[in-house]
């Protein structure tokens, strides 16, 4: 898992395999002696949730998941990920999968083409 967190490019079928063998849950609940390890790991789901991979409602979503927990740094993490983010461009597919009204997207990141 240590070695997965310095992948600096969101692969949706990597993490989609890695979530469903679990691998994902068990690095959130792992005590890594390097904290930038769970930083990381906060950080792919929040990039998953950004390409509708994750969502609030889900009873498996990890996202979900760590807003229910309000570990205070994990809500920092999800933060400062999300204002990296807030000027990328969404995947025109990551705002037309949206069960959401449109403008969901502009929630997720700023700078999504669909806003409106």
């Amino acid at each position: 898992m240590q070695g997965y967190a310095y992948v600096r490019v969101f692969y949706p079928e990597l993490y989609a395999l890695l979530k469903e063998h679990g691998h994902l849950r068990k690095g959130l609940e792992t005590n890594f002696k390097n904290t930038y390890v769970r930083e990381m790991l906060i950080q792919e789901i929040s990039a998953a949730y950004l390409n509708r991979l994750e969502t609030l409602t889900d009873e498996r979503s990890l996202f979900a998941e760590l807003l229910r927990g309000w570990k205070t740094d994990s809500i920092t993490e999800i933060i400062s990920f999300f204002w990296t983010q807030r000027k990328a461009e969404l995947k025109p597919e990551s705002c037309s999968k949206s069960k959401e009204k449109p403008r969901g997207c502009r929630y997720r990141v700023l700078g999504c083409s669909k806003l409106l």
